[in-house]
């Protein structure tokens, strides 16, 4: 079984080819005079375009400087009513036990814009987790996401970002949580419908 996900198209972390935005026979081979937005954060994570619209109009790397992996933090605020954060040493669990059969919302912050990943197995490096991102594939500062959970069951989530110049968390951020036993007793709930209007 193959499982594929369409995700939104990211630009290559870091901002080493900024400069190819304005190199000269790059821009005859499109027949093109002018670098634009788009075609500057296309060619990095990290790539700003400055003087924009104008003849003087460069693409610059936004952060050359940044060295430093992105820092998580619980997001308190987004966590399903009812629920609250136990601050671990590198993570956090949720408590109390979830009812079973029902949605829980939670989320990490992280301190720069960051691309996050989640999985429930260990693994060595940011690369080598699945392409199963937190929340979506977007570089922000903010993460949730909604997980409908087994019955009677103990759940380890772990969680590690990277920002816009390629720097990845080495250690893994652990996420914990539990759900009730017993039966489902939950009706179900209708979350969408094919006709929005009329």
């Amino acid at each position: 079984t193959i499982d594929i996900d369409c995700e939104t198209w990211q630009a290559p972390p870091g901002g080493k080819d900024c400069d190819k935005c304005t190199d000269k026979d790059m821009l005859k081979q499109i027949n093109y005079n002018l670098c634009t937005e788009y075609r500057c954060k296309s060619l990095g994570q990290a790539c700003e375009l400055v003087n924009p619209g104008t003849e003087f109009a460069v693409c610059i790397d936004s952060n050359p400087n940044d060295v430093n992996a992105p820092i998580i933090s619980p997001w308190k605020e987004v966590l399903t009513k009812g629920y609250s954060i136990n601050e671990l040493a590198y993570g956090y669990s949720i408590s109390p036990k979830i009812e079973p059969f029902s949605q829980i919302q939670f989320g990490i912050l992280t301190n720069e814009y960051a691309q996050c990943k989640i999985t429930d197995n260990h693994t060595l490096s940011y690369d080598q987790m699945p392409a199963q991102y937190f929340g979506d594939a977007i570089y922000k500062k903010q993460h949730n996401i909604t997980l409908n959970l087994e019955t009677n069951k103990e759940f380890s989530f772990y969680v590690r970002c990277q920002d816009p110049h390629g720097n990845k968390n080495v250690k893994e951020y652990a996420i914990t949580m539990a759900t009730k036993p017993g039966p489902d007793l939950t009706p179900p709930v209708i979350e969408l419908t094919s006709i929005n209007n009329d």
